[in-house]
């Protein structure tokens, strides 16, 4: 039975993800007849399971570690896919494949909402760590450090950087100590527990912390980046502000596009995650 009208995100693990509860909650806000759920899905079986369903689906979520292996896969790709070899949102049209990234979009708005930085302190190399450099570069910050557990592996932000005119600084995790200067915004992309070692403070209180781990506000950088009087978010933060633009494509606009009441999806969506 054709119901074009399921979704679903795929990854593996994916039993901690709350993409489910988020898009049920836009599918009452917006009045949508969606059925959203979530697969255990590895990179050898994902070329399947998108075969078995891109026939009768409306489109998948994809996180780790798919977001590089859906590529191939796809007829068009959105110009952020084009430029980072990433994608976290497909939607099926017609027979097509469709490829997008809201990664890049959710780190844009909430650089906008931190306030006005000029420089970005990255923490991580990685793909999500490539969106939020991505982003930074989209919101016009061109000073950029980058702390990484292995300098050689940061070859990715390192390409982007010299592609995109950046001026890009990186030390190994193992340097990084102290104060960060004021209008510097920190995000981390590390996975949890990969920070805690890690001793830094803001130089002025209201400065951000953005860590894209979910539950990242428990961790020990976070402490005590509030106890220094700064704002740590967790990833919870990123998802929705990703999860609100994935559903714009789902509908068939440009991820781009703010939905209908858009304002009171996202308070239900920190609502249904107790935020």
């Amino acid at each position: 039975m054709i119901s074009r009208s399921r979704l679903a995100v795929l990854g593996h693990p994916i039993a901690h993800s709350f993409s489910p509860l988020l898009h049920q909650t836009a599918a009452r806000i917006l009045g949508l007849d969606w059925s959203y759920t979530r697969f255990d899905v590895t990179e050898p079986e994902l070329p399947g399971f998108v075969r078995a369903v891109r026939g009768d689906w409306l489109g998948l979520s994809l996180t780790m570690p798919l977001k590089r292996t859906i590529l191939p896969l796809l007829d068009w790709a959105d110009p952020r896919v084009q430029a980072l070899g990433v994608a976290n949102t497909i939607r099926f049209d017609g027979g097509r494949i469709l490829g997008a990234n809201t990664d890049v979009l959710g780190f844009s708005r909430l650089i906008e909402q931190s306030g006005t930085p000029n420089t970005l302190l990255l923490l991580g190399s990685g793909a999500t760590a490539l969106s939020a450099l991505a982003a930074a570069a989209e919101r016009g910050i061109q000073e950029i450090s980058a702390a990484v557990r292995t300098p050689a592996h940061a070859t990715r932000l390192r390409q982007f950087a010299d592609d995109h005119g950046l001026r890009l600084s990186i030390c190994a995790l193992t340097e990084l100590s102290g104060t960060v200067p004021a209008r510097t915004l920190t995000i981390s992309t590390l996975p949890p527990g990969a920070g805690d070692s890690i001793r830094l403070k803001p130089e002025t209180p209201g400065q951000t912390l953005l860590d894209a781990a979910y539950g990242a506000h428990d961790l020990p950088l976070a402490a005590q980046w509030r106890d220094a009087g700064g704002i740590a978010l967790d990833g919870t933060a990123l998802l929705i502000e990703q999860a609100i633009p994935q559903d714009a494509f789902f509908l068939g606009q440009d991820p781009e596009t703010h939905l209908p009441e858009e304002g009171r999806l996202r308070s239900a969506m920190h609502a249904a995650l107790g935020r």
